[in-house]
């Protein structure tokens, strides 16, 4: 009988026990479940904190970078009607030495031209023909190698006239003639190399040559 009361009391102390433990356990668990939720919350909060910052510096930054853009789309629109007003200027510059240059014109050459028409330029500008003469053979040259026809007729042209100004009108002759060879329907080669014609008296190639004028001039 004792020993039953004995085991019987060890079974109780053995539940008792039992019952602690698992109310400790359970309420170890509840903790580290706490605790798990706090650090989740905790990193969820960081989370949500660092996301919006980077969202402000990239809204700022995308910002900048559109005003940039737009900045650089403005310039370049405004570059390039300058450079097309630029080019129709250049292409409006006279060939001819006796007609006058215009101050917008020499600023289109200088500021859009490429190097040969900035060296043209130059020679046009050039009061002295024998310097100018060295100039417009240098262009001829340069025009011939890049194939560049239209220079290559302004060259010959200016050509003629410098040696037409110093009185050299079989050299001037020469270079109208390359000018029609290019150009047939030049009718200022034309007429530039009558008036040679006429400096040395050689009036059937002068009429010949003012018949050509007015074939290209005519109706």
């Amino acid at each position: 009988m004792k020993n039953q009361e004995t085991l019987k009391d060890i079974q109780q102390q053995i539940q008792s026990q039992h019952a602690q433990n698992t109310e400790k356990y359970q309420d170890l668990r509840q903790d580290i479940l706490d605790d798990r939720k706090h650090s989740i919350n905790g990193w969820a909060s960081t989370f949500l904190f660092v996301f919006s910052v980077v969202s402000v510096f990239m809204y700022i930054e995308n910002k900048e970078l559109q005003q940039k853009a737009e900045i650089s789309l403005g310039n370049i629109k405004k570059y390039e009607k300058d450079a097309k007003h630029g080019l129709e200027t250049i292409q409006a510059l006279p060939r001819n030495p006796k007609q006058k240059l215009t101050k917008e014109a020499k600023q289109g050459v200088e500021k859009y031209g490429t190097k040969l028409q900035k060296l043209m330029l130059v020679a046009r500008q050039q009061k002295d023909y024998k310097k100018a003469i060295a100039l417009w053979q240098d262009i001829i040259t340069i025009a011939d190698y890049e194939d560049d026809k239209k220079s290559l007729v302004g060259g010959y042209f200016n050509l003629g006239y410098s040696y037409n100004e110093l009185k050299e009108y079989q050299k001037a002759i020469d270079a109208y003639k390359k000018v029609i060879k290019i150009e047939p329907g030049d009718y200022e080669a034309h007429n530039n190399m009558g008036d040679a014609y006429l400096k040395l008296k050689e009036y059937q190639e002068a009429i010949g040559a003012y018949k050509e004028v007015i074939k290209f001039t005519s109706g």
